[in-house]
């Protein structure tokens, strides 16, 4: 975002939050109650590096695909193009 590749961010990291959601508000409450920021931190740590491999992942899936899609194409058409 900050190179203007993107205009939306693609880290979906709420979604981190609902998969461990009592993990969270035990944190959450942990460091209200017992100042435990470590723990907070570490979790959001984890989060972050678990959605940014998933991330990567479909990020992947898509690039695949598109290869493999241009290839298709490309193949589809010149066999198009001899037919002619």
């Amino acid at each position: 975002m900050l190179k203007d590749l993107i205009d939306t961010p693609i880290l979906y990291f709420s979604k981190y939050i609902i998969r461990n959601k009592l993990e969270y508000y035990e944190l959450f409450q942990g460091t209200r109650d017992t100042n435990n920021l470590e723990g907070w931190i570490i979790f959001i740590l984890i989060g972050i590096e678990e959605m940014t491999e998933e991330t990567i992942s479909i990020i992947s899936k898509i690039r695949d695909e598109i290869i493999s899609m241009k290839h298709e194409l490309r193949d589809k058409t010149q066999i198009n193009l001899k037919n002619f």
